[in-house]
């Protein structure tokens, strides 16, 4: 009996040995799939956004700003956007007084637009998970670009507000930034 019991206990070690050799060989697949999709990110696709009002240009932020291939990202209200925005220029306001200038136009996408007394513009995916509002204040000089205010701190809210990058999403949102930081009533029309 006591042969059976040490050749158990043997089993029992060699079992867990086994476990832990797989979850080691998991551990470092998943590694290398991480390190495989960040060498796949197209660095033409990150923006780093820095804090301006710290004298060292601190890295605040990395924004993945692929476009989405999804077709309700990819309609003519977003060529319409693209094209106001190349033709102006655009500046990403992200968080508090951080500023992005000449923001890509062609990484912009509508979810819609808007117009109320005094602004007009775009709510748009200006990245993965990231929404925002482009704005042009009817009083602002023709020289002036968009500003694209950042969606989480417009609803005061300290991590993103999109999760899943699904349109949906973004359209769910719309009604609320359009008044987190416009005043009166705005006219809004959805891009799908």
């Amino acid at each position: 009996e006591d042969n059976k019991d040490e050749n158990n206990q043997e089993n029992v070690e060699e079992a867990q040995n086994q476990e832990d050799d797989k979850e080691e060989k998991q551990e470092t697949k998943t590694e290398e799939t991480q390190t495989k999709d960040d060498k796949n990110t197209d660095p033409s696709n990150q923006i780093e956004i820095k804090d301006d009002h710290k004298g060292d240009d601190e890295v605040v932020a990395t924004v993945d700003v692929t476009p989405s291939d999804l077709k309700e990202f990819n309609t003519e209200m977003t060529k319409e956007l693209q094209k106001a925005v190349s033709e102006k220029s655009a500046s990403l306001v992200y968080g508090y007084n951080i500023t992005y200038d000449l923001f890509p136009a062609d990484k912009l996408q509508a979810v819609a637009k808007f117009k109320d007394d005094v602004s007009s513009g775009y709510v748009v995916r200006y990245g993965v998970n990231k929404i925002g509002l482009a704005v042009r204040y009817d009083e602002t000089p023709e020289d002036i670009g968009y500003n694209i205010h950042d969606g989480a701190a417009i609803l005061n809210q300290t991590e993103d507000v999109i999760k899943n990058d699904y349109p949906s999403e973004y359209k769910e949102l719309v009604q609320n930034l359009v008044n987190g930081l416009n005043q009166g009533e705005a006219k809004i029309e959805f891009a799908y």
